[in-house]
């Protein structure tokens, strides 16, 4: 179990970035222009084509809104996919130069071998082990739940709301605040202990699926290209230890480009998407029934500056991938050199 030098991480990452920009953007265009059209061709096929043009159809209540979304549930599956192959073949190819397997400058990068398919493999099976962890800590939590509440009120919130939502700990201020202190005090106080216990089991069940999850993905990727194998196992190995880094090098080095795409955003999509959610519900929060409206609203008011659009998500995949790519190659390079 050997820790991650976190000064040494950071530096790499801001490093391979400045240093490799040319074969990050080499490693990445094509791809992500790939992903991007066969996104585009799969929604023209499926979503109404009075969409692109602004034309919402009124949806009152859940089961139009469901009816419309339904050839867009069918097609989603195949999304993943695509999303799925082309993230792991842009992985792949970042790896490579991270890890100093590649040192020539690349330009031009599309490959379908067999390193990408391992990636997407080693993928499904962490997303699948880690969604098993879910069920399993939503089962805990509902039969918790079930057993402590049994007479609970019906404004209380649904178990499965809660867990999924991320919204216990917050729903009696929420009912505080809307409704007044004293009826929230009056539905809380029968259960206080209970609703307290819930919100600790809610926050415990919350750290150990934030802890799985960064312990098993992080050294993934380097593991899958510099071992030649999926190798859960070993990534779990060796994030052992290392939580606590692992968080410090992501905040440190991917948070302030995150505030610097927010702000980005804010000045330039923000302007034109929000004048027309705000013409949709002057609230500037739906109700249900109007949600899917507001989605569509959204698509087709960035559809209309699409290039701005465009260049905002692959500059930011541009540097998100680089930071992350160069830390966990930097990383898994220190950890497996100390090993030896």
């Amino acid at each position: 179990m050997h820790k991650i030098p976190v000064g040494t991480t950071i530096g790499g990452a801001y490093r391979f970035l400045l240093t490799q920009i040319i074969s990050i953007i080499g490693t990445l265009w094509l791809p992500f222009l790939v992903m991007g059209a066969l996104f585009c061709g799969v929604l023209y096929l499926t979503v109404p084509h009075a969409w692109w043009s602004g034309n919402i159809p009124p949806m009152p209540d859940f089961k139009t809104m469901l009816a419309v979304l339904t050839p867009i549930f069918r097609v989603y599956p195949l999304m993943l996919l695509i999303g799925l192959v082309m993230s792991s073949m842009m992985l792949v190819g970042l790896m490579r130069h991270a890890l100093g397997e590649k040192q020539t400058t690349t330009f031009v990068y599309f490959s379908l071998g067999a390193p990408v398919w391992r990636m997407v493999a080693a993928t499904l099976l962490a997303d699948i082990f880690l969604l098993l962890l879910m069920a399993v800590l939503i089962a805990i939590f509902c039969a918790t739940y079930i057993f402590v509440l049994p007479p609970a009120p019906a404004a209380m919130p649904a178990p499965a709301h809660m867990l999924f939502g991320l919204s216990f700990p917050f729903h009696m201020t929420q009912r505080a605040l809307a409704c007044g202190v004293a009826g929230a005090a009056k539905l809380c106080a029968p259960h206080g202990l209970a609703v307290a216990g819930l919100i600790v089991l809610w926050l415990v069940e919350l750290c150990v699926f934030v802890y799985a999850s960064v312990r098993l993905i992080y050294f993934l990727p380097a593991v899958v290209v510099a071992e030649e194998r999926i190798g859960l196992g070993r990534a779990w190995a060796l994030g052992g230890g290392n939580f606590w880094r692992i968080v410090l090098v992501f905040v440190v080095s991917v948070v302030p480009v995150a505030i610097i795409v927010a702000i980005v955003s804010h000045l330039t999509i923000d302007p034109i998407v929000r004048p027309q959610l705000m013409a949709l519900h002057p609230t500037g929060q739906p109700h249900h029934p109007l949600m899917l409206q507001a989605m569509v609203v959204s698509f087709h008011a960035q559809l209309s500056i699409w290039p701005v659009v465009l260049v905002i998500n692959l500059v930011q995949r541009i540097v998100y991938s680089g930071l992350i790519c160069g830390a966990i190659g930097t990383a898994y390079k220190a950890v497996t050199a100390a090993e030896k």
